[in-house]
């Protein structure tokens, strides 16, 4: 059983994910200043995507080594990751009431900005909604938008119904294909095109990871003002 933290240790594990924070600050701002660089540098695209790969590369392990510490200072925060996902009105804005009582056992969240592939993973306490405690999407994309992607097949507990947020004995008459889970982690449309972007995607990956701490100390701030 995961061990909660007492206020001067909560403040510790506040203040050291601040110092975290603010080098992983540094060395994206730096990966992307070369980006840009690149860009005007190389009119070639097959140079440009061989170039920026290699500034990925670069930067990879560092953000990964400062990733893997923080989680260690946040794990023991009460609710670190519903509080910053909820706080964050990019996220929040795609999420039915349901899927907020949802997001309430959401344990931690791991992004992974791999070489060849990526991958954003969502792991939960029991739930009575689903019976996953895991929900990982893996994707790659190009300069051309996201060429490939798969996700967990949600198993969704009998009676659940995020849409209408009613229960039912008959798993037919289920209405889940609008959640944000399903959206998300297990499309049921396939077969469509792909989109050159995803809002959620680049959410999660541009700004809910690098900045998670950020995120929850406004949702902090909001909650005690709601208190008060």
């Amino acid at each position: 059983m995961m061990q909660l933290c007492d206020e001067k240790e909560l403040d510790e594990c506040i203040n050291k994910g601040r110092e975290i924070g603010d080098k992983l600050k540094k060395i994206i701002e730096k990966s992307r200043r070369r980006k840009l660089a690149l860009k005007k540098e190389f009119n070639k695209k097959a140079k440009e995507d061989e170039e920026m790969l290699a500034v990925k590369r670069k930067y990879y392990d560092s953000r990964k080594a400062l990733y893997d510490e923080r989680s260690e200072h946040i794990k023991s925060i009460p609710h670190f990751w519903t509080t910053a996902f909820l706080s964050y009105n990019n996220l929040r804005k795609h999420l039915s009431d349901e899927d907020k009582k949802i997001i309430e056992f959401l344990e931690s969240v791991v992004v992974d900005d791999g070489h060849n592939q990526k991958s954003v993973t969502f792991f939960f306490k029991k739930n009575q909604y689903f019976k996953n405690s895991v929900l990982k999407k893996i994707y790659s994309h190009t300069h051309k938008g996201i060429v490939n992607e798969s996700g967990t097949k949600i198993l969704w507990k009998k009676g659940t119904d995020t849409t209408i947020g009613s229960e039912t004995e008959d798993p037919a008459l289920m209405d889940i294909d609008n959640s944000f889970f399903t959206r998300f982690f297990d499309p049921r449309d396939k077969d469509l095109p792909k989109k050159p972007r995803d809002e959620v995607l680049e959410a999660i990956e541009e700004d809910l990871w690098p900045y998670a701490l950020v995120h929850f100390l406004n949702g902090e701030r909001k909650n005690a003002r709601g208190r008060g």
